[in-house]
């Protein structure tokens, strides 16, 4: 029985929702930031990324008080404002036929804690520690968790059925994809809440940091509180929710540079757990086990021996383990991905034509593109208690930032 929680929503005036809405903090690079905050003073980023926007501050603590100081400025000011009782949302976004429809809510740290909300990533340290601090200066949940559900298709009524009314918010992004939010109602809010019971899991597809940060926010804040009863804000965080067939995974591709190895000796070598095959124009994989690899102007199909895939794992049979262990680690001996700077990973919205640049200007010796994971290959990673490899999967289109807040207290 999974919990969803109505909350005291802090959101943006409709008139500047537009303006205030940005993309996640960790999807942009500094010049993105600097760029998408030039001229405008109400994007969230002012609040989500000071170090973007106060490049000379390198005291982390300085920039939490800023971002802390832009957030109440923007609340007295009207940018944003709370909503006066607890509420749910519905957020819908669309991008060209695909279209992805969930719930807003706060979800249990307790669920979080005990496997009822199911990773499938590794976090970092630092990465961890900058989302707490930045969780604890705000005391607020200011980004969503990325939340999926297996399909309820009772679930997916009601929520068609609250997409019929107008709704709050409704514009298009920079990123050509329509944002709609709907209020729900409460009788609908009530229905939402007693079918949710119903769910037996839930699966982070994307916000893994700030569901850690949130639960080591819980657990400084209990230490803080004798009182501590377990029914506080901040045994709550921020996510908005998805049935599982509703999100597009798109591939993350990787490119691999300084690698010293010519062409002749790289076909050769994979060719020892691969069959290969040139094409004659640009190559996409259409199916799972199958790789493209791009090489001064040519591409070159290859699938991986029956010998080498292991389908009873999870993990094994993933086409980015696969590439991992037999191509970037077993040829080019890069055995963390994570920090080895020989090897970027490049999300498949920039595309094949992306890799090509890459590989053609020199950027890069090869450039590897896959077939995207799938929901279900995700699902049942986390349902095993397992870890994917890094940067497995890229959800497309990405949340907005801005769009809700959740008080801690």
């Amino acid at each position: 029985m999974a919990e969803l929680k109505p909350f005291k929503a802090i959101r943006p005036r409709k008139d500047l929702v537009f303006m205030v809405s940005c993309p996640p903090y960790d999807v942009l690079t500094v010049e993105e930031v600097k760029k998408m905050t030039v001229g405008n003073p109400y994007s969230f980023l002012h609040v989500t990324r000071p170090d973007a926007i106060f490049e000379g501050i390198e005291d982390s603590t300085e920039l939490y008080k800023i971002a802390k100081k832009t957030f109440d400025n923007m609340l007295k000011n009207g940018i944003i404002f709370q909503e006066d009782t607890e509420k749910l949302y519905i957020y819908r976004q669309i991008k060209g036929k695909h279209v992805q429809t969930g719930i807003v809510g706060c979800f249990s740290v307790d669920e979080y804690q005990n496997g009822k909300i199911k990773k499938h990533e590794l976090t970092r340290k630092e990465k961890e520690d900058d989302r707490t601090n930045h969780i604890l200066s705000l005391n607020a949940n200011t980004g969503l968790v990325f939340l999926a559900y297996k399909a309820n298709q009772k679930l997916k009524s009601i929520i068609s059925s609250i997409c019929e009314d107008e709704p709050e918010y409704d514009f298009i992004s920079e990123d050509d994809v329509r944002n709609q939010v709907f209020v729900v109602k409460d009788d609908d809010m009530k229905l939402l809440i007693d079918k949710f019971k119903e769910i037996d899991a839930l699966y982070i597809t994307d916000g893994h940091h700030r569901a850690a940060a949130a639960y080591r926010v819980r657990e400084i804040k209990k230490a803080q509180n004798p009182k501590h009863t377990g029914k506080e804000e901040y045994n709550y965080f921020l996510a908005v929710v998805f049935p599982h067939d509703d999100l597009k995974i798109l591939p993350y591709n990787r490119i691999v540079k300084n690698t010293g190895l010519s062409k002749d000796e790289f076909l050769k070598k994979l060719g020892e757990n691969f069959s290969i095959e040139k094409v004659n124009d640009s190559f996409e994989p259409d199916r799972k086990h199958v790789f493209g690899v791009y090489i001064e102007g040519n591409w070159y199909k290859f699938e991986p021996r029956d010998s080498i895939v292991n389908e009873d794992d999870p993990v094994k049979s993933l086409d980015v383990q696969i590439l991992q262990r037999y191509v970037i680690h077993g040829i080019f001996g890069i055995e963390d991905p994570r920090r080895d700077k020989r090897i970027d990973f490049i999300g498949g919205i920039k595309g094949i034509k992306e890799l090509e640049r890459l590989v053609d200007s020199e950027e890069a010796d090869y450039a590897f593109a896959l077939y995207p994971t799938s929901m279900e290959d995700l699902i049942r990673i986390a349902e095993n208690n397992l870890i994917m490899p890094p940067k497995s999967t890229w959800f497309e289109p990405k949340l907005r930032s801005g769009l809700f807040v959740h008080i801690l207290d």
